[in-house]
């Protein structure tokens, strides 16, 4: 979880902030923190690839959806949106591969969702 401390921290609710650093913690296999976020090369930017590539990755998603929350039209949405945006972003790819370490795996956002819900 350290690798996405500050992403975390970005989270405004404090329980939802502390379930995600668990679920960081305690359910995402360990293979999400050294992998590359594309084995191929095809359709992630170079700083994604190479080991810790995921992790950069969803780095730069969480600052992208950041900064987009920043603009103006979207200064309506309330903390909790914020904090949904923030959460989806951060939990995204932590099963990209699925359960074991291999290949990517189809519908691996919906793996990631049903985990942290499930969690």
């Amino acid at each position: 979880m350290s690798d996405l401390l500050a992403e975390v921290r970005l989270i405004k609710d404090e329980r939802l902030k502390y379930w995600v650093a668990r679920y960081l913690d305690i359910c995402v296999p360990s293979y999400f923190f050294t992998v590359p976020a594309s084995s191929s090369g095809k359709y992630h930017p170079q700083y994604a690839l190479g080991v810790g590539g995921l992790v950069r990755h969803t780095k730069a998603v969480v600052q992208i959806a950041e900064e987009l929350l920043h603009l103006e039209q979207y200064q309506d949405l309330n903390i909790t949106y914020h904090d949904e945006i923030i959460t989806a972003c951060i939990i995204h790819d932590t099963f990209k591969q699925g359960f074991t370490e291999g290949h990517t795996v189809f519908d691996h956002p919906n793996i990631a969702s049903d985990m942290f819900s499930e969690f």
